[in-house]
C-alpha cells in the first residue's frame, strides 16, 4: 500500500460527504484494480445514486468482470492500443496485455448477458502514438467485432520545452511558488506523426459505421472537428478558445484525499479532504485565487492540449447515466437525485 494512500473506509466517508453534492465518480490511474476492493468501492456508490466509471488497461478484467457487472457501475473505458502486436509493444513488461485484455472485455460481455444487465456501456479507447497511428482503422476493425458499445480514439497530450517554460514562468509570478512538476512530463515530439493518414482512418471509420449501420458509436478527443494537421503540428495554438471550466465543477482526488482539479496539476493540490471535507478545500483561498487567475488571464499556454478541457468542452459527451440500445434509443439506468 502508498504511504498514506485511502482505505476503502476513507473512500466510503468521501462518498457520504459529497453524496446529493457530486452526481458523478471516475475511477483512474495508474490502474484502479490494483486496489483489490475497488468493486466494492464502486458498488457503495451506486447505491448513494452516483454514476461510476472506471478507466483500465484491462489487464485484470477477467477475474473482476462478474463483480464489477453486479456493482451496476455504468461506464467502464479500456485501453487498447492497437492490434495484438502493436499493443503488446506499447505495454512491453506486461505479458501478453492484448490477450489479457481481450478475455476481460470477453468476460464482461458474458457476464452482462448472463445477469441481463444493460450496463456497464463498455468503451474502447485508443490512444494515438507513433507506434500505432498507422494501425487506426485495423484496431476498429477488432473492436467492431467486440460485444462493446463504442470506439474511442484520443489524439493525445503532449507539449514542448518552449511552452512549459512560458507556463512555469507565469505561475511563478502569479503564485509565488514552484511549477506543476507534472508539465515536463507531457513533453513529446510527434513531427512523425502522419496526420494525413490519420485523418484518412478516421474518415474510413465514420463512413463505414454509417455504411453498416453498424450498433458501434465513434468518438474522438477532442470531441469537436478540429484540424488534425494543426492540432499535432501547432500545439501552442489552442483548438478552441472557450475558457476552462473544469477548476469550478471538476475535483481529482489523489489517492491520499489531496484534491486538485486536473491530471496536468497533479502536484498542486488545494487541501485534503478526508481531513478538511470537500466544502472546505473547494471553497479554500488558494483555490479561489487560482480560479480568479484562470478568469483574468485565460489558460495556461501548456493547457493547449488538455484532453481534460477538451472533453468538457465536448458538446455530444456521452452521459454515463444513459444507455445507448442497438437502435439508438435511450434509456435510464436509474434516476439521479438532484444536488441540494
Amino acid at each position: 500500500m502508498l504511504e498514506n494512500e485511502m482505505t476503502t473506509g476513507d473512500f466510503k466517508r468521501i462518498i457520504d460527504d459529497i453524496a446529493g453534492k457530486v452526481l458523478h465518480l471516475s475511477f483512474q490511474g495508474g490502474e484502479p484494480f490494483v486496489k483489490k476492493d475497488m468493486t466494492e468501492i464502486i458498488r457503495y456508490a451506486a447505491r448513494k445514486n452516483f454514476t461510476t466509471q472506471i478507466v483500465t488497461n484491462g489487464t485484470l478484467l477477467s477475474q473482476y468482470a462478474e463483480s464489477l457487472v453486479s456493482s451496476e457501475v455504468d461506464y467502464i473505458v479500456v485501453s487498447l492500443d492497437g492490434p495484438e502486436q502493436v499493443h503488446n509493444t506499447i505495454r512491453k513488461g506486461i505479458g501478453n496485455a492484448f490477450k489479457e485484455t481481450e478475455q476481460g472485455l470477453s468476460a464482461l460481455a458474458e457476464f452482462k448477458a448472463k445477469l441481463k444487465k444493460p450496463i456497464p456501456i463498455i468503451a474502447v479507447a485508443m490512444t494515438l502514438t507513433e507506434q500505432n497511428q498507422n494501425h487506426i482503422y485495423e484496431t476498429y476493425e477488432l473492436v467492431r467485432s467486440m460485444d462493446v458499445q463504442i470506439f474511442h480514439i484520443q489524439f493525445g497530450i503532449f507539449t514542448t520545452e518552449a511552452i512549459v517554460q512560458a507556463s512555469s514562468q507565469r505561475y511563478e509570478e502569479a503564485f509565488h511558488s514552484s511549477p506543476p512538476k507534472s508539465w515536463g512530463g507531457f513533453i513529446r515530439d510527434v513531427s512523425a506523426f502522419d496526420t494525413i493518414n490519420i485523418k484518412k482512418q478516421i474518415e474510413e471509420i465514420r463512413e463505414d459505421i454509417k455504411r453498416t449501420h453498424s450498433h458501434l458509436i465513434y468518438r474522438q478527443t477532442p470531441g469537436f472537428e478540429c484540424d488534425i494537421h494543426r492540432y499535432y503540428r501547432d500545439p501552442e495554438i489552442f483548438v478552441s478558445n472557450d475558457r476552462c471550466t473544469l477548476p469550478w465543477k471538476y475535483a481529482q482526488v489523489m489517492p491520499n484525499g489531496d484534491l486538485t482539479f486536473c491530471l496536468d496539476l497533479v502536484n498542486v493540490t488545494f487541501g485534503n479532504i478526508l481531513q478538511n471535507g470537500l466544502k472546505n478545500v473547494w471553497n479554500s483561498s488558494k483555490a479561489k485565487k487560482f480560479r480568479a487567475h484562470l478568469n483574468q488571464k485565460g489558460l495556461f499556454p501548456v493547457c493547449s492540449r488538455c484532453d481534460t478541457y477538451m472533453e468538457a468542452l465536448n458538446p455530444c459527451l456521452i452521459t454515463t447515466a444513459m444507455i445507448f440500445n442497438r437502435e439508438g434509443r435511450i434509456m435510464k439506468q436509474r434516476t439521479s437525485k438532484t444536488p441540494a
